[in-house]
């Protein structure tokens, strides 16, 4: 006979932890968490990016890292992350990645802070970041614990659950696989994301983003330990980063460049670094926010940057 969840209370709401956690004891619970427990995790995520004519000359970022979850009460997780490494494609040799010249700044950022969320059996409502943290790099984790997550009502069968999306001119497609252990642990998870983009019905000359995460269980361990306080709740949800109008006029700037480095690849065909230059693109591109991108494709549409020799228009 199946249980009806209960709702539990989050770290921010004003329900306490000892109400909180006779709340998550009252549930037919899926998974066992141990309290007071460090549960060691390997985390590698790839994004790649390229034209669809051309997938083998892909530019990809890589990140690669340890993730701690630790476990406070049954619905106050900490997320830490360790270790943390960025690799690049190699822009002369696709096949070859390498480390990211600013990976150490990076890791640095990813590693700084702690995170605690509300995990309810398996659902994760809330973050709760410190109010320092930067957005990027909560977006990293958050990606993390979407993939942690699972909403599945009974684990004794096995769930495929697939979420395609089509607004054209973009398709996209997300799926994941988790296997839990005979504890109740979740042991690995893996996930891919495609998302195609192609201006005209039936064009190959369009451009995809394929995303892949794995993340394994290495070891628990039990230790007490204590967290900074937190000032805020949020979803998981990502967040646009925050900038000033000085730095959102240079990053225009600096897509106008890049939209001329295209133009010149493109000429006599792509390259095989083209992809890379891509890449760039559509990384300042994430940095802009609607009026921007709604102002950019205004400008591109008007204006013919490239001359008619080329592919880019």
């Amino acid at each position: 006979m199946e249980k009806e969840m209960i709702q539990v209370s989050s770290p921010t709401s004003g329900a306490s932890s000892a109400e909180a956690e006779a709340s998550v004891l009252r549930q037919a619970l899926k998974f066992h968490f141990a309290r007071n427990s460090v549960y060691e995790y390997s985390y590698t995520t790839d994004t790649a990016i390229f034209f669809l004519n051309t997938p083998d000359a892909a530019s990809r970022l890589t990140i690669t890292g340890t993730a701690h979850i630790y476990v406070s009460t049954p619905c106050d997780f900490v997320l830490k992350l360790y270790d943390v490494v960025t690799l690049e494609s190699d822009p002369v040799d696709q096949g070859h990645m390498r480390k990211s010249n600013r990976s150490r700044d990076f890791g640095v950022d990813l590693e700084r802070e702690p995170l605690r969320f509300s995990f309810q059996d398996g659902r994760i409502h809330d973050i709760c970041p410190v109010e320092n943290e930067n957005t990027w790099a909560l977006n990293i984790k958050r990606g993390f614990l979407s993939a942690f997550q699972n909403s599945m009502k009974n684990l004794s069968f096995d769930e495929n659950v697939e979420e395609p999306k089509s607004i054209s001119p973009w398709t996209s497609i997300q799926e994941c696989k988790q296997t839990i252990d005979s504890v109740g642990r979740l042991y690995s998870i893996t996930c891919r994301g495609e998302h195609h983009f192609r201006p005209m019905r039936g064009d190959l000359h369009g451009a995809a983003t394929v995303t892949s995460q794995e993340i394994l269980f290495l070891r628990q361990s039990t230790r007490l330990e204590t967290h900074p306080p937190f000032s805020k709740r949020l979803s998981l949800q990502y967040d646009s980063v925050e900038q000033d109008r000085q730095d959102k006029n240079s990053v225009m700037e600096k897509i106008g460049q890049i939209l001329q480095n295209l133009c010149e690849h493109s000429k006599n065909g792509f390259r095989q670094d083209t992809p890379h230059v891509f890449w760039d693109l559509v990384a300042c591109m994430r940095r802009l926010d609607a009026p921007l991108l709604k102002s950019l494709y205004e400008t591109a549409s008007s204006s013919s940057r490239c001359s008619d020799k080329t592919y880019i228009k």
